[in-house]
């Protein structure tokens, strides 16, 4: 663990790795640092039997494409609701659609219908969480869990909260708001590191805080929404509402019959004003004691008099209903667009999307209040992908940086429309990557080995490895499949057997449909406490951990005829799963896509901890993972509107994974030399570690950013970052792996360099224990096959 997890995050958080997950407090210290448990072997069963058969094999795996075509698949009958192997024919079985084609134009990537509207707590059962969320009076229905405002409704609601580029917190009688400059960020550990391995933010600094002269007797939030929140705060005679939402360019507080009042931590170095901008609107200049300009604003029908108390607080002369803001002005661009804006405000955002061929189109509609145009900070992937209209309204002269992710520039307009180009190809979707005579030879006879080696029950303590294990049980059936291996059938069978425990909820510990925050969770927390299953019953990781079933789920609808008794219940478990984690609106039972956050383009996997930094997400893989795991069950399922919506979040995390997570040091986004780790670590959304949960070892930081390998990772990977990282961060400690981020790592020199990752998993000689427990030798050998080269 580093210092900087150590020491600056107060929160609690229970990791998660490819090997093992280990849970530890967020003030252990350096000592403390979290360690990897042992890699063991998927194959304990077959170990013997999978060397013979590397042995015998070891010569035809490494020839070229000369061998016999494979035997025809046995076929199937249905019996007691699963697959059984069968010498008669029955019919032919269903073709594997090895390039899922993608719908071609979806209007509104917001339609849920595919998923139903079922209620979860008839298949799950219901409780009660043993968290509750405060500030919440008189809310009815699910909760945002991993949205940027979450900690003001955990613990006693006190700790930061990240609209960006400002971050807020309530002080009990008003709003705190700062921003830090590039100048205030902290590298660690120390200032010769290079590259730093973290950087953060430093907390609890409070510029500005907007309250009143009256005590407030009551806060809550209300109108929770993704991409904003309302605060509302009441006093014996009046009222002040606090309007948030991403990327507001003003902090604004709206009073109804108050008496306003502005305090500071750092102190008034001068205070300048008011001059009238207009009938309704003055401002002032507030320069603060470490220097920084801070404008303030008043728009209402009647005056506000704002005097200078002590260098700590201004107040107002007398109760007042009017419109308050602050922002922070740099340069005299910003103040002349601040002050022809000021008294507008950003109530909501509708967020809406749209699919055609090979393009995809998103849009942030900003509803207002005011008269001038909606002001808001667009981070840099924004700006990549703005169209021409959008850009025409960008003022490229004010920035303000974010904490995390590079400078933010203001835009001047009521909509943003972002369009996605490039969306993935059929390739870069397919269940099964395309392989030529050659691939599939080696892969039908490393099968014998993977498919003997599969036959312990998939992981049923755990989510999370039982995801993986499923994940991988998929891949080798659908292999199996589509080199037409004797045991295909047979491996079907126990597929579904295997799947069939946790779409009936039989595993060791059964989800439960949460009534207080709206969610479907592990029980293992509520015996065992928040770290057991990972924090799954806190919410934590559900995309990583939902993913791979949904992904298992699409691959046994594949498979199965539209006869198979259970095609429908597995459709609906999976349904409620996708629906938990990626809702596309928000209903009875789920909030709006819990885990991925449209405005900075990837997901957060922090559930319900007040943390000093935010929600955090480590393994940008596993996110891609879920999208492409929702892709195909959409295509499985014929759900048009998730298929495409799976297929255009893949291409935002491209766009942002690329910018913030998957770094080349040639760009200049991130902030100092951080870059020059090439891979973020940990991202926060008050600070970026370089590290992991379980460890620092190098393969643990760079390969949880690499798995599982799907066909996907060629679409999001980069080349030449990728050839980067290998060159400068990897090759000097490969030969020191000797577990199964072994095969992480060589399974990712594929991307830049594909022979190279066929020799090593094509070797007579490989050793089975670089295999994760959610790979195989033959999905490897699939996946990197000669024929994807180029």
């Amino acid at each position: 663990m580093s210092d900087a997890i150590a020491g600056v995050d107060s929160g609690r958080r229970r990791p998660y790795s490819a090997r093992g997950r280990h849970s530890r407090d967020q003030n252990d210290t350096g000592a403390a640092a979290a360690r990897a448990r042992p890699v063991s072997s998927l194959y304990k069963l077959s170990k013997y039997f999978a060397l013979f058969s590397i042995i015998v094999y070891s010569l035809v795996l490494v020839m070229g494409s000369g061998h016999d075509p494979p035997p025809p698949l046995p076929q199937r009958t249905r019996a007691s609701g699963g697959w059984h192997a069968s010498s008669t024919p029955k019919g032919t079985p269903p073709p594997i659609n090895l390039a899922t084609k993608p719908p071609s134009s979806v209007s509104n990537l917001f339609s849920g219908d595919g998923l139903g509207s079922d209620d979860p707590r008839t298949y799950f059962g219901s409780r009660a969480h043993t968290v509750t969320p405060v500030n919440m009076d008189g809310h009815k229905g699910p909760i945002q869990t991993h949205t940027w405002y979450a900690n003001l409704m955990l613990g006693n609601g006190s700790q930061q909260s990240w609209p960006m580029p400002y971050v807020v917190s309530w002080a009990g009688d008003g709003l705190w708001v700062h921003h830090p400059d590039e100048a205030d960020l902290v590298f660690g550990p120390d200032a010769q590191t290079d590259p730093p391995k973290y950087f953060y933010a430093p907390v609890n600094i409070h510029s500005l805080k907007l309250g009143s002269a009256s005590t407030v007797q009551s806060f809550n939030l209300q109108r929770i929404a993704k991409l904003s929140v309302e605060i509302h705060a009441r006093t014996a005679s009046g009222t002040i509402v606090y309007p948030l939402s991403v990327g507001a360019a003003f902090i604004t507080a709206v009073y109804e019959n108050e008496i306003p009042r502005v305090t500071s931590e750092v102190f008034f170095r001068a205070f300048e004003g008011p001059m009238q901008l207009g009938h309704n609107t003055s401002r002032w200049r507030a320069t603060l004691e470490n220097g920084t300009v801070w404008h303030i604003y008043w728009s209402g029908s009647s005056q506000l008099h704002l005097r200078k108390q002590d260098n700590a607080t201004l107040t107002g002369s007398g109760r007042l209903s009017g419109v308050l803001q602050v922002a922070k002005v740099k340069t005299p661009e910003a103040q002349k667009v601040f002050d022809l804006n000021a008294g507008t405000y950003v109530t909501t955002i509708t967020l809406g999307a749209s699919v055609s061929g090979t393009s995809g189109t998103y849009t942030y509609t900003f509803h207002k209040q005011g008269l001038g145009k909606p002001l808001a900070f667009a981070l840099p992937h924004h700006l990549a992908s703005f169209d021409a209209t959008t850009q025409s309204a960008v003022q490229h002269s004010i920035r303000l940086i974010s904490q995390t992710k590079g400078n933010m520039t203001l835009v001047a307009c009521g909509q943003w429309t972002m369009v996605e180009g490039s969306l993935p190809d059929e390739d870069a979707i397919a269940l099964v990557p395309k392989m030529d005579d050659r691939t599939k030879g080696a892969v039908k006879r490393s099968l014998d080995a993977d498919l003997a080696g599969n036959q312990t029950q998939a992981g049923a303590d755990s989510m999370y490895y039982a995801g993986k294990a499923l994940a991988r049980t998929a891949q080798l059936v659908l292999l199996a499949r589509a080199v037409g291996h004797a045991q295909a059938a047979q491996a079907l069978k126990d597929f579904e057997s295997k799947l069939m425990v946790f779409v009936n909820n039989k595993q060791q510990w059964p989800l439960v449909y949460d009534t207080t925050w709206g969610g479907i969770v592990s029980t293992a927390g509520f015996a065992n406490g928040d770290g057991a299953d990972f924090g799954g019953t806190w919410y934590n990781d559900h995309h990583f951990h939902y993913g791979y079933h949904i992904y298992a789920a699409a691959a046994y609808l594949t498979l199965a005829p539209s006869t198979a008794a259970n095609r429908d219940k597995v459709r609906k478990w999976a349904s409620f799963l996708v629906r938990d984690a990626a809702s596309p609106f928000t209903d009875t039972a789920f909030p709006f896509s819990r885990a991925f956050d449209w405005f900075v383009g990837h997901s957060w996997s922090t559930g319900l901890y007040e943390r000093a930094d935010g929600k955090d997400e480590e393994s940008s893989s596993e996110d891609v993972m879920f999208s492409y795991g929702a892709y195909v069950f959409g295509v499985a399922t014929g759900d048009a509107a998730l298929a495409a919506r799976g297929r255009l979040m893949l291409a935002i995390q491209r766009r942002s994974l690329n910018t913030y997570m998957l770094m080349s040091p040639t760009a200049h986004v991130m902030p100092g030399k951080f870059a020059d780790n090439y891979v973020s670590g940990i991202t926060f959304m008050n600070k970026v570690d370089c590290t992991t949960w379980f460890g620092n070892n190098p393969e643990y930081i760079h390969g949880i950013h690499m798995l599982p390998h799907v066909p996907t990772t060629y679409y999001i990977r980069d080349k030449q970052q990728a050839k980067g990282e290998w060159d400068n961060r990897l090759a000097q400690v490969i030969e020191t792996v000797q577990d199964g981020w072994r095969g992480v790592l060589m399974a990712n020199t594929a991307i830049w360099d594909k022979s190279k990752a066929w020799t090593f998993f094509s070797d007579m000689n490989f050793n089975r224990n670089f295999l994760d427990d959610g790979a195989s030798q033959s999905w490897y050998l699939a996946m990197v096959g000669l024929s994807q080269a180029g």
